[in-house]
């Protein structure tokens, strides 16, 4: 009998329990749902909303803004989920996802860019906006990885840029519904511009934090 065939009846003789998967979409549901609340309760009662959202709703180029961070926000963490799967769920379609919806977010803010050619705040105030959306994203990096840590992610890097992604854009979308500053120079550079930094991240330690 070869080492191999060994370590098969091994196995067999003793098998280990196993929890069975979630399903995808109950999964992707669940996890929207928890960033959904998580924006709501921090805009809703410690950012608070600026004083003119919803005038600044009506304007097409902010709602389009916020709708296309939406997009990005669950198209990455739906690619985070799928990645937790050793299969991808014979999905490998959804993973270009992501990607699609950071292309369109950049060109709208291209546009708002031209259209709102304001000066930027001070350096200083700017960093305090990045460093209070990194603070604000730990919550939900945190739950999503923990998600993903009990799964079988055989592309645990890829995993994690979604994941670390979604969160970052989680938080940065929480502040720009709070923060009355309309400067595309500003938002670019302290808040939009560390979300790469953040995916960056999570390439580097995602096969530390994924491995199962």
């Amino acid at each position: 009998m070869s080492e191999m065939d060994t370590f098969i009846n091994d196995l067999s003789a003793q098998p280990a329990p196993t929890c069975r998967a979630h399903c995808l979409m109950k999964l992707f549901l669940t996890w929207a749902g928890v960033l959904i609340l998580y924006i709501a309760a921090v805009v809703g009662f410690y950012l608070l909303p600026r004083p003119d959202l919803l005038q600044k709703l009506t304007q097409p180029l902010f709602a389009a803004e916020i709708l296309s961070l939406g997009a990005m926000i669950f198209s990455s963490a739906f690619g985070a989920a799928l990645l937790g799967y050793p299969d991808g769920q014979q999905k490998p379609w959804a993973l270009w996802l992501p990607l699609a919806a950071f292309a369109v977010f950049v060109i709208i803010i291209a546009f708002a860019w031209h259209a709102y050619p304001l000066p930027p705040t001070v350096a200083w105030d700017g960093m305090k906006c990045t460093l209070c959306i990194a603070l604000l994203s730990l919550p939900p990096v945190l739950f999503m990885s923990w998600q993903i840590r009990r799964m079988a992610s055989v592309r645990p890097r890829l995993a994690a840029v979604n994941a670390f992604l979604a969160a970052f854009a989680v938080a940065a979308l929480a502040l720009r519904l709070s923060e009355p500053t309309d400067s595309m120079m500003h938002l670019a550079i302290f808040h939009y511009l560390p979300m790469l930094a953040a995916a960056a991240l999570g390439c580097l330690i995602g096969r530390r934090i994924f491995r199962w």
